[in-house]
């Protein structure tokens, strides 16, 4: 497609003719590779991530690539569920990619709300940064209850991060 476009010179790769940073000149070449070979499909958080998926480790097709300083909403890009405290604003930082009963590992998403809840009591964190940006939607049943415990026990602002990608716009999270 790309060589009958006239982007592609050849059909079977790409050629570049790239600038780098220290203004140097270089050229690569990037071979295309049969449908058949490519890794299953990622779900599309993951394909927002850096870091490479076991398949792509494997066939290292990854190996000239590093990614630094990948900001930490894209880091863990298989995890449908993280919490991490944010020590520097005095906050708890939540992120759910989905609401689905268990993530891709098989973890129950009810072992991720306790977890929530648990942290939220011992931490005591004055702030909540509840990020939804990749949230692909799901069963809000599973949250429900803690939308509202969180929304009754952060008395500083709470923090709601979404994007054009969030279904379904974070609507269970709205402060009752």
């Amino acid at each position: 497609m790309l060589r009958a476009l006239g982007v592609a010179q050849a059909p079977d790769q790409l050629r570049f003719s790239l600038v780098l940073r220290d203004r140097r000149h270089v050229k690569r070449e990037i071979a295309f590779l049969p449908q058949a070979s490519m890794p299953e499909r990622l779900g599309p958080v993951r394909l927002w991530s850096g870091e490479l998926t076991p398949d792509e480790t494997k066939h290292r097709w990854g190996a000239a690539i590093r990614v630094a300083n990948e900001p930490f909403y894209l880091q863990q890009g298989d995890e449908f569920f993280r919490i991490a405290p944010m020590p520097e604003i005095d906050a708890l930082y939540v992120q759910f990619r989905a609401n689905s009963t268990a993530d891709a590992e098989g973890r129950e998403i009810s072992q991720f709300v306790k977890r929530v809840h648990d942290e939220m009591q011992k931490a005591e964190p004055k702030n909540l940064v509840l990020d939804l940006r990749f949230d692909i939607g799901g069963d809000i049943d599973q949250t429900r209850d803690l939308a509202r415990a969180l929304t009754a026990n952060v008395r500083e602002p709470i923090y709601v991060i979404t994007s054009r990608y969030t279904f379904p716009k974070g609507s269970s999270w709205r402060r009752r």
